[in-house]
């Protein structure tokens, strides 16, 4: 078994140049697949981390989902999409900060919480009984979100009208305020 390893034995030369050529295939396409592996940033990765900063400020994720093909290069740039435990679908902008494949991440909207809603409702003439949302008190908030809130056995529906966390009361009844 190792007599293709000895160089000395001079009747075995095809045995000895066939074995060294197929050990040096490998170790070229070890090599190789490792280069190439370094090259691209592993999404997975990126998208826990992701999820565990959002695990943090107490909002689950149902998925988080990054680009595979991102070439490790300082500067570059890609989006991640995701979808909340509540449903909402959102966008993080991600910046690669070295050649190594460090990054820094943005989420595109606000994380916002329920009271915000409630208290602008409150403001608008909503009874003092509003409850909006459901969940752990948070939410992502991007163009296009809806949150149902009961209010005196109302339901009124907020829309929010951009990415900054503006929104409106968009269905249901808002009561007049009151007199001052």
């Amino acid at each position: 078994m190792y007599l293709w390893w000895n160089p000395f034995l001079p009747n075995l030369p095809k045995l000895r140049s066939n074995a060294g050529m197929s050990f040096s295939r490998a170790i070229a396409q070890v090599g190789l697949l490792f280069a190439l592996s370094g090259c691209t940033v592993p999404p997975a990765e990126i998208e826990k981390n992701i999820k565990d900063e959002f695990s943090k400020d107490d909002i689950e994720l149902e998925s988080v989902k990054c680009p595979a093909d991102i070439k490790r290069k300082d500067g570059a740039t890609f989006e991640c999409t995701g979808q909340s435990d509540l449903g909402d679908d959102f966008t993080v902008e991600v910046k690669l900060t070295d050649n190594q494949g460090s990054f820094k991440w943005e989420l595109v909207g606000k994380i916002v919480k329920f009271s915000v809603i409630e208290d602008h409702v409150k403001e608008l003439g909503a009874p003092a009984d509003i409850k909006c949302g459901k969940g752990k008190g948070k939410f992502i908030a991007v163009k296009g979100t809806k949150v149902k809130c009961k209010a005196g056995g109302e339901e009124l529906v907020v829309k929010f009208t951009s990415d900054d966390a503006k929104f409106e009361v968009v269905e249901g009844k808002r009561q007049p305020p009151p007199p001052t």
